[in-house]
């Protein structure tokens, strides 16, 4: 017998402890998939090269194997540099104060020229001088330097001034440190002097993370990709950027709550989760279109359909109990959710930990 599939509004208690649990209020800001090989956002380089010529801030790239699904994903390339060089590619505004960047980056673990990878949130470039600061999240995986870790650090363009803020060596890394390159979820939570970090989509130790350092804390800033080579050439992929803020006029109960200005996936709730877990899918104004919510296992097969159907606007909770479309319970790990809206395409994973 099918089991009845678990697809459904919460009732108002269940409603008010998850906004009260994951923040409501937080929209989507600005988001960056390249889809069809193009770029939503205005990118822009941090620096020229070691020659002053202007680097190309974001490339596209075809490739099958993707976070999204689509194809598509975003190149930064560093400076040809002989001992080395940087890549930053930059968007957003530089008034962004509270927000949280999450991106899909290509982690090399076996690449002989790239020495750090990963993200930057409040980005300042001082007008004068040109230095560059900001934090990042960054890998550190290079086998020739024995080093396996990840770093969140105060960054500037000036060496002298680089303060390393928490150092996560493998075992403090959730799942490990990477033994192959890969995919994996960066996030940096920031809110005020503090950062809340994230790997894969699980939480790392001792958040939040708080800047201690002697010069005043960046409060706010643009977003960006981070590359750093120690040999002749070195570039990342990244997918799937998701800046999430603080909307406006936000009230306290669903019928105060604003529309978002762009339909948006969110991270399910719990995660990791056993049995139950919920999504929330946000849609903005306009007339209702056809709408697919689904899950996929890492090998691409579907598991479970939680909606097909029009979705019009406003914002959507739908509850997956860890089945499959059978009604058969599926096995602890890592899950795809996507869902498809016409020719956007949305995707997330989700940990199923039993």
């Amino acid at each position: 017998m099918k089991l009845k599939t678990i697809v459904t509004l919460l009732p108002a208690l269940a409603f008010a402890a998850l906004t009260a649990s994951t923040g409501w209020g937080q929209i989507v800001l600005y988001e960056e998939h390249f889809t069809g090989g193009t770029t939503d956002l205005e990118w822009e380089s941090a620096w020229s090269d070691s020659l002053g010529n202007p680097l190309t801030p974001m490339q596209t790239d075809s490739v099958p194997l993707n976070p999204s699904g689509d194809g598509w994903i975003g190149i930064v390339e560093a400076d040809t540099a002989l001992l080395g060089g940087l890549g930053l590619a930059l968007a957003g505004d530089t008034t962004l104060t509270d927000y949280s960047m999450e991106a899909q980056i290509w982690v090399d673990v076996d690449d002989d020229d790239t020495y750090y990878e990963g993200i930057m949130v409040r980005v300042n470039i001082d007008t004068t001088t040109g230095i560059v600061q900001g934090y990042q999240l960054v890998s550190n995986f290079y086998p020739p330097f024995f080093l396996s870790r990840l770093k969140f650090r105060k960054y500037s363009s000036n060496p002298n001034d680089i303060h390393d803020l928490r150092v996560y060596d493998s075992s403090e890394i959730p799942g490990g440190a990477p033994s192959a390159s890969g995919w994996h979820t960066f996030k940096i939570d920031a809110q005020g002097n503090s950062f809340w970090l994230y790997w894969d989509d699980q939480e790392l130790p001792d958040n939040p993370q708080v800047d201690t350092t002697q010069t005043a804390p960046l409060l706010a800033g643009r977003f960006g990709i981070y590359v750093f080579n120690l040999g002749a050439y070195g570039q990342v992929g990244c997918d799937d950027i998701i800046i999430e803020g603080e909307s406006q006029g936000v009230g306290d109960t669903p019928g105060d709550i604003s529309l978002p200005r762009s339909a948006f996936l969110s991270q399910n709730y719990p995660n990791p989760f056993n049995p139950m877990t919920t999504i929330r899918v946000d849609i903005p104004e306009g007339q209702a279109r056809q709408t697919v919510l689904s899950i996929y296992d890492l090998r691409g097969r579907l598991v479970r359909t939680l909606v097909d159907k029009p979705l019009g606007a406003g914002t959507h909770f739908f509850a997956w109990d860890g089945r499959d479309d059978s009604g058969r319970a599926v096995p602890s790990g890592t899950y795809i959710y996507r869902m498809k809206r016409g020719e956007d395409r949305y995707t997330r994973k989700m940990l199923l930990a039993k």
